[in-house]
């Protein structure tokens, strides 16, 4: 599907499969060590306000996790969108500075990812495992500086 400004739209998940391995075996030690616990006799002799934050806790890191797996990034029409606990979202005309961090032969543990700042100063990252999205950052981020060097006028 071709956007607006003519630059082909692209969408992917925001985590590759090895990030989601590794957040899913992560899950799977939290809940056993969950488990004992919630087993044990110091959990047992302990007040209701501790079971209640062990449980809270142990809730936001299962969103968190469902997070993990199912959030998606798109770029597309100068847009910038990510699926997240919010979503979250970026115009690529306002965006003033940006750091695109991938490390090869290390995106399986740190995920790629691209920080950018708007003019109005909020700092938003976005994370990206599919190699056309990563495409789409990594020219995004040299649009931006020829953009800085004068070498690409600015839209209005």
């Amino acid at each position: 599907m071709e956007t607006a400004d003519a630059t082909p739209a692209v969408e992917g998940p925001a985590f590759g499969r090895s990030a989601r391995a590794l957040a899913t075996a992560v899950m799977l030690v939290l809940l056993a060590a969950a488990w004992r616990a919630f087993d044990g006799p110091a959990l047992a002799q302990a007040g209701s306000g501790v079971k209640l934050l062990l449980g809270g806790t142990l809730a936001m890191m299962g969103w968190l996790y469902a997070w993990i797996l199912r959030s998606r990034t798109r770029v597309a029409g100068g847009l910038i969108t990510q699926s997240w606990l919010w979503d979250k979202r970026a115009e690529a005309q306002a965006i003033v500075n940006a750091k695109f961090v991938y490390v090869p032969g290390l995106a399986w543990l740190i995920a790629p990812r691209l920080i950018v700042r708007t003019r109005d100063g909020v700092v938003t990252q976005f994370h990206a495992a599919d190699p056309a999205v990563l495409r789409a950052f990594a020219e995004l981020t040299l649009a931006l500086r020829e953009r800085k060097a004068g070498r690409i006028p600015t839209s209005p």
